[in-house]
């Protein structure tokens, strides 16, 4: 198969941007798809990182992300695109997407590439200021000729464009009181610093340990030493749950776009009971915080269907985010592009052996 065609347009330009380079950081802090955590899940795991900034008359106006890693003993790659950010306007996502998918296959053809598999969180209705983005992002997959994969995921949405008591009645009856309950009792929400990290992983950890989750939970340096530059740069923010100098619930958020509800976890000192679960409150008081940023929506973290099932290993998280009442919000589908009939076998193999 010969490579892509050159994707040069009279009217902008390609540019491969480091992860701090101003123009990279400018598109992640005003666009509404934009993540930092799950990005970084694949360097952590080994993958290169490649970004690319798509320019008109020296401004970017949007960008991709994608990692390839190496296969074992072999000179071919594979590729995965975890960030896909075109420029918000609806009757121009299309193309925009077309063109950094054609941008980032001749990139990664250039590397010996041999499939490309799309990975980004993209919700399908038109929450995310109504641009649109879902519909031109999948033609533009189509156009680009991925193929869907067969799979169902997404997450809940909750409107915190509203004050705080129609916000709070917005949820379940009996998550109102949990919210009211810990206030009663004393308890305070704060937002931390890059200190509690170590805290976070702690009780992590722990939950990892009672829920037999055994090598499938995050190692430290993930939880820890690469998340700690992404609080510092304000990506991330950290919250907690206190009862006097007690910490009982610690919850980590995706600032960028959307916020996302990335990992929470109670501490000793709820699950001692010697204090109410300030878990509920903890959410909502974060809601109120971000929405007094500017933040119109809240993503609480993903869910494999709208209503949880009794008997699924995370039944507690699920069924705890479903009680919020917020909206049930499939992603798009993975995609995948393979480069030539030997390197979709060549990516099928390795995954079968992966998995």
């Amino acid at each position: 198969m010969p490579p892509p065609a050159d994707t040069a347009q009279p009217d902008c330009e390609f540019r491969r941007l480091d992860p701090t380079d101003p123009a990279w950081q400018a598109l992640l802090t005003t666009h509404p798809l934009a993540e930092s955590v799950r990005p970084m899940w694949e360097e952590v795991a080994g993958w290169e990182a490649i970004r690319i900034g798509k320019f008109t008359d020296g401004d970017v106006q949007a960008g991709i992300q994608f990692h390839t890693r190496g296969l074992p003993g072999l000179p071919w790659r594979l590729a995965r695109i975890t960030q896909l950010l075109p420029t918000p306007i609806a009757d121009r996502s299309q193309a925009c997407t077309a063109a950094l998918l054609a941008e980032a296959e001749r990139v990664a053809w250039e590397r010996r590439v041999v499939e490309i598999e799309f990975r980004a969180h993209i919700p399908v209705p038109d929450m995310i200021d109504a641009h649109g983005f879902h519909s031109g992002i999948g033609k533009g997959l189509d156009q680009a000729g991925y193929t869907q994969v067969p799979e169902f995921n997404g997450t809940y949405f909750v409107d915190i464009d509203r004050s705080d008591e129609e916000l709070l009645l917005s949820f379940k009856k009996t998550t109102r009181s949990e919210v009211r309950r810990p206030k009663k009792k004393g308890c305070r929400i704060e937002r931390g610093d890059e200190s509690l990290l170590e805290t976070l992983f702690d009780g992590y950890a722990a939950m990892g340990a009672r829920k037999g989750l055994g090598e499938t939970t995050l190692p430290r340096p993930f939880v820890v030493d690469h998340m700690k530059p992404l609080v510092q740069a304000g990506h991330v923010h950290l919250y907690y749950a206190a009862y006097g100098d007690d910490i009982s619930d610690i919850a980590l958020i995706d600032a960028l776009g959307t916020p996302i509800n990335m990992q929470s976890v109670r501490l000793t000192a709820s699950l001692s009971n010697k204090y109410p679960s300030a878990a509920r409150r903890l959410h909502y008081v974060i809601m109120t915080m971000l929405r007094d940023e500017g933040k119109k929506l809240y993503d609480l973290g993903g869910s494999p269907a709208p209503v949880p099932i009794p008997g699924h290993p995370n039944y507690g998280v699920w069924q705890h985010k479903y009680h919020y009442k917020g909206t049930y919000v499939p992603y798009i589908p993975r995609f995948r592009k393979a480069r030539s009939r030997f390197g979709a076998n060549l990516a099928r193999t390795v995954r079968f052996v992966r998995d």
